[in-house]
C-alpha cells in the first residue's frame, strides 16, 4: 500500500529536450543529434498513461574549434492513457528551434 501512495501521489519527473536543446547539442558537437523518451504508469489495464517524444538536432554552420556554431531542431510528442475506463489522449506536440553556441572566453 506504500509503494502505492508513493507513486501515484506525488508527479513523475519527465526529463524532455525542447527543440532548441537539441538545435544546440548539434551546434556544439557538429554532428546529429538523435533522442527518443519514453514513459509510462499504471496499475492495471482500466487505469494507465503513457507520453512519448522524439526529436533530432541538425547542425546548419559549425565555425571548427572556439568558433560560433548553429544547428537546428525539431521535436513531436504526444501521449495516451485511460482512468477508470475512460481513454484520453492529445493531439501530437510539435517543436521546431535553433541553438547558437558561442565559446566566450576559450583560446
Amino acid at each position: 500500500m506504500l509503494w502505492c501512495a508513493t507513486v501515484h501521489c506525488f508527479p513523475q519527473r519527465q526529463v524532455r529536450q525542447t527543440a532548441g536543446q537539441f538545435g544546440a547539442g548539434a551546434a556544439q558537437s557538429g554532428k546529429p543529434n538523435p533522442g527518443v523518451t519514453a514513459i509510462g504508469s499504471g496499475n492495471n489495464i482500466n487505469n494507465f498513461g503513457i507520453s512519448g517524444q522524439a526529436g533530432i538536432g541538425i547542425p546548419v554552420y559549425n565555425g571548427g574549434n572556439n568558433k560560433p556554431s548553429v544547428g537546428v531542431g525539431a521535436t513531436i510528442g504526444g501521449s495516451f492513457g485511460v482512468s477508470n475506463g475512460q481513454s484520453f489522449g492529445s493531439k501530437p506536440n510539435y517543436g521546431v528551434g535553433v541553438g547558437v553556441s558561442f565559446p566566450f572566453g576559450r583560446k
